[in-house]
């Protein structure tokens, strides 16, 4: 006869989510958006060579998700079908903790959101995003 053996288990408990004010997300999104203009564009946005079989970065831009603030990269591949012939990949994330505060993460190449910054201010997170060779798309 088998029994079952009971195990405890370490049940974290998680952020408490703070909703973020309609004023903050508009003024990041203003940050972002200029950043992107003015640096990630024309540094990482290329057309495509002709004959080329690699996938390029198409657009980068910017959404919320709940109280994360994602900066996404646009990539196509030039040689799929139309279905399959783009994705997204996030590569920063500023979540929003409370009164302007936001933790920074870049994602890894196993998926994973590594936090590299704790309770930092937006203009100092988009300096960082804009210098750091982590938060490349």
């Amino acid at each position: 006869m088998t029994t079952q053996q009971k195990t405890w288990v370490v049940n974290p408990k998680s952020r408490p989510k703070s909703p973020v004010p309609k004023m903050t997300k508009e003024r990041l999104d203003k940050l972002a958006h200029e950043l992107i203009e003015e640096e990630f564009r024309p540094r990482y946005v290329k057309q495509p060579r002709k004959n080329d079989k690699f996938n390029y970065i198409a657009d980068i831009y910017t959404k919320w998700v709940r109280n994360c603030f994602y900066f996404c990269a646009e990539y196509r591949s030039p040689c799929l079908d139309d279905r399959s012939a783009k994705y997204e990949m996030k590569f920063a994330r500023l979540e929003y903790l409370s009164s302007g505060k936001y933790i920074l993460s870049y994602q890894r190449h196993n998926g994973q959101w590594w936090e590299t910054d704790h309770n930092i201010s937006a203009p100092k997170a988009l300096r960082i995003i804009s210098g750091g060779a982590w938060f490349t798309p």
